[in-house]
């Protein structure tokens, strides 16, 4: 299997000028990998039937080939990439199950695609404190707006009891376990009715 690492732009020679030239003057970007393989050159290299997949300097991977492309001959056409800056490799078997292109869970250590849990782990964590917060500052306006009303005699009827139910809320907001916090979905408590 090929695993072609760390391509960079390089100027053109003149014999790819020259292999490359076009009738309307255009010359395509030429990159190099750091074992000197030219790009367009080392796409011949590659199998017709592996899935292929494009990675940056900390292995996640950003694009997959792993379907024939119909305009390629119906092959897995490695020359579907332009991997600038990016490395390029083909995999054995199919793709752990899952896989997607996301914000860079999916890696590649040089012969396996698996998901850093880890990374994943830490985005969920950080995207449930920031929702919990968001939901705090809606709890906690809701308890101003109630207190207020009540503070200044201006309290409707029940008011009382939806004070309750949302200092309730903003409480259970507070006490959730950073277990809780790591877990897709979170368990947050249910929201109670908004007062406006």
């Amino acid at each position: 299997m090929k695993n072609i690492k760390n391509f960079q732009l390089v100027e053109a020679t003149q014999a790819q000028l020259k292999t490359f030239n076009n009738p309307e003057g255009d010359i395509p970007l030429f990159l190099k990998s750091e074992s000197g393989f030219d790009w367009y050159e080392c796409q011949k290299l590659f199998a017709d039937d592996t899935i292929k997949i494009m990675y940056d300097r900390d292995n996640v991977i950003r694009s997959v080939v792993d379907a024939p492309v119909p305009q390629r001959g119906n092959t897995l056409a490695v020359s579907m990439f332009f991997p600038l800056d990016m490395s390029v490799a083909e995999i054995e078997g199919p793709l752990p199950d899952g896989f997607e292109i996301d914000s860079g869970s999916w890696k590649f250590d040089g012969t396996a695609v698996y998901r850093d849990e880890a990374l994943v782990s830490e985005r969920t964590t950080a995207y449930n404190e920031n929702r919990r917060n968001y939901l705090a500052g809606v709890a906690a306006t809701n308890v101003a707006m109630l207190q207020a009303g009540i503070d200044q005699n201006r309290g409707r009827e029940g008011d009382a009891d939806v004070l309750a139910e949302w200092q309730t809320y903003l409480c259970n907001l507070r006490d959730m376990t950073p277990e809780q916090l790591q877990l897709s979905p979170a368990p947050f408590p249910d929201t109670p009715a908004p007062i406006i």
